[in-house]
């Protein structure tokens, strides 16, 4: 298979009937370092490890052991943002305030468009006074950076994009950090929850920030490109006495449903199609491909409104992030939807009886209903095939739709399905119980029952609250 970086979206571009013939082209086992992998092939030519020891195996990792990821190397867009005005522009994009964030912590950042929707999340780390480190908001910030410039303001904020410069590793489960003290021979219990510091491993100097998506205890790693397999390998080894596995994309889409946090096209959408003319311009400029993404995904699920995936912070528990007290993007659209009756995000249980019948209707004989054969319901290869598709169901009681399921996903270590709900307050009780409509209408739809139960799902101490005082050092 081609994997060159001369490789570009448009040789991924097929129309919706080739897509399965597409994926497979996409898919090759490859070795790397000896160990052999299931990869996808993104748009320039990157390798994206898919599957290494299967994604059940994998997904386990988090709550019996520790992972050790790439999968996001290549897409988690690094980019800093400096300057003497830099923490005065990011306030002015965010509906985040940094003034009032130190050097070695970071925020969750959003951004919204006039209409109080969210066009772009990334986590942004401050690394100095007047410099941050920005992640998936690369795009969207560097357009609105020259908006800024073009009149006259910020003229001495400087944009440097990092993407294939700076690599990012991921290391989570109950292990992790006795892991990484192994890698680099230090005591690593001071790093708190969303703070960072650097250390030495392979004998290089790296970020490590206590955060991921793991949900319990898990770290990033923040290595230059040109040392990155040095790094990559001095934690694989830190991890051979703690039965570490190495962690594929289709195992780290699993788990954002799990530990209850929003993921982009997979429990909502970026609305760009809701921008202004000439933000969606600007952007499509700089990132020709984006046109696919500018109107929105196709809807596989039951619930056919249009903007079911354009949401405001409010609309997936995001609304503590909001600070008022300065100008930002869609703040007035913002302070409507905070004092408008809203729905809550819960998790919903589904019951296994239901989707038992779901698979057997695939060999019954009669109309099957809509195949439920994918582990959840993102499907990354939609990204490179010109058009995506995302997943939102009904959620029904009371013979009424009471709200939106999303990211629907198989937990392996609980023996269960769940998925996220914006639901009704009323119906947002643990232990109600409703029924998500499954599948879209070219499909007999199914009524699957479901319970309201613990949001976030996971049941191992969160991150955020893990003693790492009880834990061993793994340093000598």
């Amino acid at each position: 298979m081609d994997v060159s970086k001369e490789s570009t979206i448009r040789e991924y571009t097929v129309g919706q009937e080739e897509l399965q013939e597409q994926v497979l082209q996409m898919q090759s086992t490859i070795p790397l370092d000896g160990t052999d992998f299931m990869a996808l092939i993104g748009p320039d030519g990157a390798v994206i490890p898919y599957e290494f020891e299967g994604w059940k195996s994998e997904m386990a990792s988090w709550v019996d052991s520790a992972y050790l990821g790439a999968a996001i190397s290549d897409q988690w867009f690094p980019y800093t943002i400096k300057g003497p005005h830099a923490t005065e522009f990011l306030s002015c994009v965010f509906v985040n305030r940094f003034d009032n964030a130190p050097v070695g912590k970071s925020k969750h950042g959003l951004i919204l468009n006039e209409r109080g929707h969210i066009i772009s999340d990334g986590i942004i780390l401050r690394v100095a006074e007047d410099e941050y480190l920005t992640t998936c908001v690369n795009l969207v910030l560097e357009c609105m950076l020259d908006q800024f410039k073009e009149q006259g303001k910020f003229t001495d904020v400087e944009g440097i994009d990092l993407n294939g410069k700076l690599c990012l590793y991921q290391v989570g489960g109950p292990k992790s950090l006795e892991i990484l003290e192994r890698a680099c021979g230090e005591n690593l219990h001071d790093i708190e929850y969303l703070h960072f510091r650097n250390v030495s491993i392979a004998g290089h100097t790296v970020r490590v920030f206590r955060m991921g998506m793991a949900g319990t205890l898990s770290y990033e790693i923040h290595v230059d490109t040109d040392i990155c397999r040095e790094v990559y390998t001095a934690i694989w080894e830190a991890g051979q006495k703690y039965d570490m596995k190495k962690l594929g994309y289709h195992a780290y889409m699993m788990n954002h449903t799990e530990n209850g946090f929003q993921q982009y096209m997979l429990h909502f959408d970026n609305a760009y199609a809701e921008c202004s003319e000439d933000l969606r311009r600007r952007m499509l400029e700089k990132q020709p491909y984006f046109e696919f993404l500018m109107n929105g995904p196709v809807n596989k699920g039951s619930d056919t409104n249009p903007n079911v995936f354009f949401v405001s912070p409010y609309d997936i528990g995001w609304g503590y992030l909001v600070n008022y007290d300065h100008d930002f993007i869609g703040k007035e659209a913002a302070w409507k939807a905070k004092n408008s009756r809203r729905r809550t995000m819960v998790t919903l249980e589904w019951n296994a009886q239901d989707i038992g019948e779901v698979f057997a209707s695939q060999y019954a004989g009669g109309t099957p209903y809509m195949p439920m054969d994918n582990a959840n319901d993102y499907l990354m290869h939609n990204c490179f095939a010109g058009f995506y598709h995302m997943h939102a169901d009904k959620v029904l009681a009371d013979g009424k739709q009471v709200g939106i399921s999303t990211g629907r996903g198989e937990i392996v270590h609980y023996h269960t399905m769940i998925s996220h709900a914006s639901i009704d307050p009323e119906y947002a009780a643990l232990g109600t119980e409703v029924t998500v409509l499954w599948g879209s209408e070219e499909y007999p739809q199914k009524e699957i029952r479901a319970k309201v139960v613990e949001f976030p799902y996971l049941k191992e101490t969160l991150n955020g609250d893990f003693d790492v005082s009880k834990v061993p050092y793994g340093f000598k």
